[in-house]
């Protein structure tokens, strides 16, 4: 579910949550938790404070294909969270977020190379112990947290050969979307994600072919 994601700000990339985690990780509805940030920034409205540097309001599709209604929830924003959160359940959430948020830090910035069955590896673990815990005509259901997003976003990076997203970047993810047949990171359902790093170098193979087309042509 988070896009990582990772939210582009003139050029500086901002590690964010998706709020159905965070609500997983508060033990609270994401009904709930959606209203509680409403509310906050109806204060922050009338105060003219600029909510983005907490959450940023995203969309995502459910089962049924629809979309719904999420935020993309920063690290700053976890924090405000947290002070509004009181007793065991506070306590509880701020530890996961902090885990979390270290978590996807240590990818985006760590030396560690991560290779596509690096990644195959690690979702299919997880499909296969969720699959274990419910029934396998329910596996479409289980998504992307941010740690899978992060993992995928380095992986593009290293591929391309780069340590902030570009335009080819962006390019290469778009491509695997649609491939996808996705929007989002979140849209795609864990047990197609292993697909995606396939896509993903096929996508950067067809873009330097491309390129080297051209330049043959322009020549």
């Amino acid at each position: 579910m988070t896009n990582l994601e990772q939210v582009q700000n003139e050029d500086i990339e901002i590690l964010t949550v998706d709020s159905r985690e965070v609500a997983e990780m508060m033990d609270i509805r994401h009904t709930e938790l959606l209203r509680k940030i409403d509310s906050v920034n109806d204060d922050f409205n009338e105060r003219k404070i600029a909510s983005v540097k907490y959450w940023i309001e995203s969309t995502y599709k459910d089962a049924k294909g629809e979309k719904r209604r999420c935020y993309e929830i920063t690290k700053r924003g976890c924090e405000f969270i947290a002070h509004k959160t009181t007793g065991t359940k506070g306590n509880i959430f701020t530890h996961l977020y902090m885990e979390k948020f270290e978590e996807l830090e240590q990818i985006v910035n760590g030396s560690k190379n991560i290779t596509a069955n690096d990644v195959n590896n690690i979702i299919s673990n997880k499909i296969d112990r969720a699959i274990a815990m419910i029934d396998n005509k329910y596996a479409d259901y289980i998504r992307p947290l941010a740690v899978d997003k992060a993992r995928i976003t380095k992986y593009i990076k290293q591929r391309l050969g780069i340590k902030k997203a570009d335009e080819d970047f962006y390019l290469v993810k778009e491509r695997v979307l649609i491939l996808l047949d996705a929007e989002k990171w979140e849209d795609v359902p864990v047990n197609r994600l292993k697909d995606a790093f396939k896509l993903i170098d096929e996508s950067i193979d067809v873009m330097i072919k491309g390129r080297n087309l051209r330049q043959i042509n322009w020549f």
